[in-house]
C-alpha cells in the first residue's frame, strides 16, 4: 500500500511539466523492471509499483488537462466538438495530448510500454515519465 501511494505521488508530480517533482526522475529501466514483473505476477511489489506509477501518471495527466478519457463508440467529430466547446480557445487551458478510451486498462498500457522499451536503447538515461508519455502520445494520440 505504501509503495502504491508513493508511486502515485511520484508519477503525478513528474507528469506535470515544470513541476517541483521534475528533479525526482525515476529511470525508465526501473519502471520497465516492475512492469515485466506485472506481466507475470501482479501481486509482487515491483508489479504493484508499475501499476501504481502508470495509474498515477495518468491521473496526474488528467488533472493537468493533458489526458482526455474517451467513451467507446464516440466519433472523432464528437471529440473535436467536445474539445472545442468544453476547452474553448483559452490559452490558459492545456490541450489534451493523450486521448485514452475508458476501456483501456493498466495491463494494456504496460504491454505497450514493454513493446516500446524493446526498441529503446537508453533506458538508463531516459526518465520513466518521459518514456510513458512517449508511449501514450504514440498509441493514444488526440
Amino acid at each position: 500500500m505504501n509503495c502504491t501511494i508513493r508511486a502515485m505521488l511520484l508519477a503525478a508530480a513528474v507528469s506535470m511539466p515544470g513541476s517541483a517533482g521534475a528533479n525526482l526522475l525515476l529511470p525508465a529501466s526501473e519502471l520497465i523492471d516492475g512492469c515485466r514483473s506485472y506481466m507475470t505476477d501482479v501481486a509482487t511489489e515491483p508489479a504493484k509499483f508499475c501499476a501504481a506509477y502508470i495509474s498515477g501518471f495518468m491521473a496526474g495527466a488528467t488533472n493537468a488537462g493533458l489526458l482526455l478519457s474517451i467513451e467507446p463508440g464516440s466519433s472523432d467529430a464528437f471529440l473535436q466538438r467536445a474539445l472545442r466547446t468544453r476547452l474553448g480557445q483559452s490559452p490558459r487551458l492545456p490541450q489534451p495530448v493523450y486521448c485514452v478510451s475508458t476501456q483501456v486498462q493498466v495491463k494494456d498500457v504496460v504491454a505497450q510500454l514493454l513493446l516500446h522499451a524493446e526498441v529503446r536503447i537508453d533506458l538508463q538515461k531516459v526518465g520513466a515519465a518521459r518514456m510513458l508519455g512517449e508511449v501514450l502520445r504514440e498509441k493514444y494520440p488526440c
